[in-house]
């Protein structure tokens, strides 16, 4: 959908259209049908609204204990057995477009076995702005 202003400058609201590809719109000029018009160049909108947050959860994974951080600050939790502590944070919001790192040190007794979840591979996350992003660490005991 897109919307003209008193100067007949057009403004295009519907996205995304991929980089760089054309994109073609609809043009009502106030005749009975609406005219296709091709544009190139058509580039999805980035930029985040000032403020904008997200959040990234720990979920234990595994029967081990370990402890959790993240660079920048804002996670700190403590797997025990299996289950998060809940005296600890393991969840945190961070401002959209952050690259935050998530650091797995295991218990004496335990491995860490990796990272699962869409968008924390690695334990490496971006922050999207309103999304929640669930990541599960794994803790293993060792036999």
């Amino acid at each position: 959908m897109g919307t003209s202003d008193a100067a007949g400058s057009f403004k295009i609201d519907q996205d995304p259209f991929p980089k760089p590809s054309d994109c073609i719109v609809d043009v009502n000029d106030g005749s009975a049908q609406p005219t296709p018009a091709r544009l190139s160049g058509c580039t999805v909108d980035t930029t985040t609204a000032p403020g904008a947050t997200g959040s990234i959860g720990i979920l234990p994974g595994g029967n081990g204990s370990g402890h959790i951080t993240s660079q920048p600050a804002g996670i700190d939790c403590t797997i025990i057995n299996g289950n998060g502590d809940p005296a600890t944070t393991c969840s945190a919001f961070f401002p959209a477009g952050t690259f935050v790192k998530l650091n797995a040190r295991p218990a004496a007794d335990t491995q860490f076995v990796g990272w699962r979840g869409v968008g924390c591979q690695n334990g490496e996350v971006t922050v999207a702005a309103n999304v929640n992003t669930t990541c599960q660490v794994g803790f293993q005991l060792k036999f």
